[in-house]
């Protein structure tokens, strides 16, 4: 197979609407999937309202999304899946929710009867090791958080190919599997036998925080920095939780740390999602050195294009959904093990016999044709979005804007490549944003909807979809509820810059 180009041209691309020339932005294209395809991993909320409305669950809005993220919406054939699930297996009142193995749907019964008292019975349901949780309705609710926080899903296309009875091509996906694994493992100066694939980032996360707590039990955990939604989620719902240090300097962090005492895990994404801001790993490593703490680092949004974090974490995962793909029609993930972490020989021995590869055949053999581009899809992103960011900074309707360029905490220099870049991922706040937010956001000629890392821009009110319940505990760590979170693509960064203009002068002119 052709391994990956430094150069775009000639670069896969998704057939249909080039989202980046004709972006899902009006109102008419609310529900749209994002991209054009089967497998999408977006849809289209084009206006505020809508955002609202999906939060909501207003028929209305809902009744028009054909698809959404994989681990919040189930994908239509997969919820076809699993209604042929319930239809076989349940009885009338009861539910059934497919999981990718054995394993996985154990753990789904115990997280269920942990939390609810309730029993679920499991059995085997398609091929290639799919297998069922059964029981009663009101056990849904508690599978759906599971499906959610854990990532462990089942893919829209491994369901479309267990309802057409197909195999599971175990030869073809071991080729495809090893390609993959050796392309990302030479971007960590690792083995590729270092890398274990899964089937969303968040699972890559959730295995990597369960098999690293086992090397010290019980003890207390640490998250750095404001966190994606589901990486709390995981400490929350499956451990007693973790220490949230979401400010202060890095000389200010080291001494909260000692004084409340030692931890076992620490969690950090570089940069952290969404205020862009990255923890100091030269300041902060010799402490968790010193307790024995296992330094689990997410480089997703940064990608190890533009940084290099070998020198300090002792796994990295990152979610192979976003920039590795840049389709945005591929859900996968990836935990990386460094093998110049002092836990490395016991955390091979953990992954070795516990992972389970879990991503689907087809899943992989996408993302490899997808992610052969890779880098010179990244560094293309890194020069539009660092001429956005600077354009944003400068305007006069604007009130804020985040991006590691702009992080006064030092963190991310240290860790940049030579050449390296800022990544395609920035954070914004209009003038008096409780006025003109919505207004913007509806005028903004881009693809609108949740997730990052595609080839075509694409923005969304983060906070608003991510902690909708939870938008008074979110601006306590100021993250805003008007907040406007922009994913840069390969369009044109002058295009780009006059789409802003057009939609903060409609924002000036409805003010």
């Amino acid at each position: 197979m052709k391994q990956e180009s430094e150069t775009t041209s000639g670069a896969w691309r998704q057939p249909g609407r080039d989202l980046r020339l004709d972006p899902l932005w009006q109102e008419s294209d609310l529900g749209a999937p994002i991209p054009d395809s089967p497998d999408a991993c977006s849809m289209a909320l084009p206006l505020w309202r809508h955002v609202v409305g999906y939060e909501e669950r207003d028929p209305t809005t809902m009744g028009k999304l054909r698809c959404g993220y994989p681990r919040f919406y189930v994908h239509p054939v997969v919820a076809e899946f699993m209604s042929e699930a319930r239809r076989q297996l349940a009885s009338p009142g009861e539910i059934a929710y497919v999981f990718p193995s054995r394993a996985t749907a154990a753990l789904c019964s115990d997280y269920v009867r942990d939390g609810t008292g309730l029993e679920l019975r499991l059995d085997r349901f398609g091929a290639d090791g799919l297998h069922a949780v059964i029981g009663p309705g009101e056990a849904e609710a508690a599978c759906r958080e599971f499906w959610q926080h854990t990532g462990l899903i089942v893919s829209s296309r491994r369901a479309r190919s267990a309802l057409r009875g197909k195999d599971g091509g175990k030869d073809s996906g071991a080729e495809v599997d090893a390609i993959l694994r050796g392309r990302i493992a030479t971007w960590y100066g690792a083995a590729p036998d270092d890398v274990y694939l899964y089937p969303s980032g968040m699972a890559a996360i959730y295995a990597a925080t369960d098999l690293a707590a086992r090397l010290n039990p019980g003890a207390r955990r640490a998250q750095l920095e404001f966190p994606y939604l589901d990486t709390m989620k995981v400490h929350e719902r499956f451990s007693t939780g973790a220490t949230l240090y979401a400010d202060g300097d890095a000389a200010d962090l080291v001494d909260r740390l000692r004084r409340d005492g030692p931890v076992g895990l620490v969690t950090t994404e570089i940069p952290s999602n969404p205020l862009l801001r990255t923890v100091s790993l030269k300041d902060v490593s010799p402490l968790l050195r010193e307790q024995g703490a296992v330094l689990i680092v997410d480089d997703t949004i940064a990608t190890p294009v533009n940084v290099d974090v070998t020198p300090w974490a002792d796994i990295v995962t990152t979610s192979l959904t976003k920039f590795f793909c840049g389709a945005g029609d591929v859900i996968a993930g990836a935990a990386v093990l460094n093998p110049r972490s002092p836990h490395y020989a016991a955390l091979s021995r953990l992954f070795r016999t516990q992972h389970e590869n879990l991503l689907w055949h087809e899943d992989a053999e996408a993302l490899e044709l997808r992610s052969r581009d890779f880098a010179a899809r990244v560094r293309q992103i890194n020069g539009t979005a660092e001429i956005l960011a600077e354009y944003l900074r400068s305007h006069p309707a604007i009130g804020h804007v985040w991006y590691p360029k702009f992080d006064r905490g030092g963190g991310y220099e240290p860790i940049r490549r030579p050449g390296g870049g800022y990544g395609g991922l920035i954070s914004m706040l209009t003038e008096d944003p409780e006025r003109r937010a919505a207004p913007f956001y509806d005028a903004l000629r881009v693809n609108k909807g949740p997730s990052l890392g595609t080839d075509f821009t694409l923005a969304c009110p983060y906070t608003m979809i991510a902690h909708y319940r939870e938008l008074d505990w979110a601006e306590n760590f100021g993250v805003s509820r008007w907040l406007i979170r922009i994913s840069v693509g390969l369009e044109d960064a002058d295009d780009l810059c006059a789409r802003f203009e057009r939609a903060l002068s409609a924002t000036q002119i409805a003010g």
